[in-house]
């Protein structure tokens, strides 16, 4: 059955909708908002272009290597594309146009328009779609991100010091005031002990002179009464008319008369006081004259620090016979675990500093040769402890878990004090005779370093400039001696400022900070042993400090005759 008008719609030409809905047009020209018929198309671009578009699509040097197919060549059907990235940037020049080519030799983006114009001589001109194809794995893309990652981390770490060094702005704020208010204490005590010196003075003149008036006060009263009864007594023998008792009477009173003058004229010679006013010392005379202010504020080196209490890690162990006394300390590498040396309880102990208490322990027994002076981490976990009348060195592996394994001991062949490392070898002080070798852990010398040191004590090691920080004690004075890995002197500071140092440490900035057990205080010092300044004394609670560690963090630990171990957060 033959369906009506069937025939008559197939046979119909297309209508205009159709014919334009299969019509391909040129692609750059449809970007600028027009519709001319393509002519041609570019294999490399995936573009149509119309006759004028493909004329000179060969001339910028950026588009001469393209494949062109023209209109009997091209494909009849736009080929189906992937959905790719495209650039979106508005070119400022020509603001009708897309930011699409990089010049290398100009350093510059531009659109078609700046290419052509202004760049069409350079030699390598990007198109951007074609050469971000592989950006993404490209080696530029992951320098460009690790150089951001190190940018980073540098920023993060500035922050870091910038907080740190808010807090010492406080700090250093709170410490001078109080500085300043110890001042105020002290001079204001120096007053009232010399006010009550000389106040004592004038109370004993006014003592005396008190005294002695009233003495003269009574003896004028009986002088006074004796005469007044010579008088009535002449005065009433005189009215009575009894003139010769008066001849008699006056006669036996000359005697007395005149001891009585003799005594008159004995008070009006004694009776002078201590006649005085207050002068003030000539010290305090020129110094209110010349005193324009109670100090000043020293500027300090830029890499001094400033301190603040954190609290203490008891160290004290179960089976301890003894009050410890810690002479070595060094922070593993994870700087969340401490290890120590206990001399007087003959153990070397392991402390978490994160929950501040103590962990496990490692005795010697009961050898009394067998004693701990200092620790120093060897490689990872492992640590090297130097016992002085042993005149051994032992290594020992931490596990974990916190536990302590024997692994090995050699001959130090000497009483070996103090001990670091430097790269793969040992750095130890040594006495008797005073020197200070660099061992490898088998033991061998490979160098000796001989300096004016009566007891080279403890080491300290700064990588970067390749020295060897050494304390030396000597009576209640002492010395720091900086020399290099070859053993040549660099700088050195001695004196009784020091107060015999001992436990010596470098940090990150080259500072050194050391122990100064007579003047119970910690100075800061440069890397030329100058001192920089009194970081911790007394007032902190500073009492005979022996070692000292600082952490990553800046957490610093001091140990000290006792059973536990001081910390201050540096700033």
């Amino acid at each position: 059955m033959e369906v009506s008008g069937r025939k008559e719609d197939l046979a119909q030409p297309q209508s205009d909708a159709s014919k334009n809905a299969n019509q391909i047009y040129c692609d750059p020209c449809q970007h600028d908002g027009h519709q001319l018929p393509a002519d041609g198309y570019c294999v490399d671009c995936r573009e149509y272009l119309c006759s004028a578009c493909y004329s000179i699509h060969r001339r910028p040097a950026v588009w001469r290597h393209h494949q062109l197919l023209d209109a009997q060549a091209m494909p009849k059907i736009k080929p189906a594309t992937k959905v790719k990235d495209t650039c979106t940037d508005v070119c400022q020049k020509h603001t009708e146009k897309i930011i699409e080519y990089f010049c290398n030799e100009h350093e510059t983006f531009g659109c078609s328009a700046c290419m052509t114009t202004g760049h069409r001589a350079c030699i390598k001109v990007d198109y951007i779609p074609e050469v971000a194809v592989t950006y993404d794995t490209s080696t530029e893309l992951t320098e460009t991100q690790e150089y951001l990652l190190e940018l980073f981390k540098m920023n993060e770490n500035n922050k870091s010091d910038t907080l740190s060094k808010s807090k010492a702005v406080d700090l250093h704020a709170k410490r001078a005031k109080a500085q300043i208010m110890k001042l105020r204490t002290e001079v204001i005590t120096l007053f009232e002990r010399l006010e009550k010196d000389i106040d004592k003075s004038v109370d004993d003149i006014k003592s005396r002179d008190e005294a002695k008036m009233t003495k003269l006060a009574n003896e004028t009263e009986i002088i006074s009464n004796d005469l007044q009864n010579y008088i009535s007594e002449i005065e009433t023998k005189v009215n009575e008319r009894k003139i010769c008792q008066l001849f008699i009477a006056t006669k036996c009173m000359k005697e007395s008369i005149d001891k009585i003058a003799q005594e008159i004229k004995r008070v009006a010679e004694n009776e002078s006081i201590q006649r005085y006013v207050f002068e003030p010392d000539q010290v305090i005379v020129d110094m209110k004259q010349k005193l324009k202010g109670i100090g000043t504020l020293k500027c300090l080196d830029t890499h001094a620090k400033v301190a603040e209490f954190e609290g203490e890690v008891n160290v004290k162990a179960a089976d301890d016979n003894n009050e410890c006394n810690i002479t070595g300390m060094t922070l593993l590498s994870e700087n969340k675990q401490l290890v120590v040396a206990d001399t007087r309880n003959r153990a070397v102990k392991l402390l978490d500093v994160e929950q501040k208490q103590f962990t496990s322990i490692y005795k010697t027994g009961d050898i009394v040769l067998k004693q701990p002076f200092d620790v120093a981490e060897v490689e990872h976990r492992q640590i090297a402890v130097s016992y002085p009348s042993a005149r051994a060195i032992e290594f020992l592996t931490i596990s974990e878990s916190g536990s302590f394994k024997f692994d090995r001991a050699i001959n130090a062949t000497g009483q070996c004090h103090g001990i670091t490392c430097i790269g793969s070898n040992l750095v130890v002080s040594f006495n008797n005779p005073s020197v200070v070798k660099i061992l490898t852990t088998n033991g061998r010398v490979i160098k000796m370093i001989e300096g004016n040191f009566e007891y080279p004590d403890y080491i300290a090691v700064n990588p970067v400039r390749d020295t060897i920080y050494i304390s030396n004690g000597s009576g209640f004075s002492g010395s720091v001696t900086c020399v290099t890995n070859e053993g040549k002197v660099n700088t050195a500071t001695e004196g009784d400022h020091l107060g015999r140092p001992h436990g010596i440490i470098v940090d990150k900035t080259g500072s050194v900070l050391a122990c100064c057990q007579f003047k119970d205080s910690i100075l800061q010092l440069s890397e030329d042993c100058e001192v920089t300044t009194e970081l911790l004394n007394k007032s902190d609670g500073i009492r005979n400090p022996k070692c000292i560690a600082k952490s990553k963090q800046d957490t610093l630990y001091i140990g000290m005759d006792g059973d536990r171990i001081s910390m201050f957060k540096l700033y």
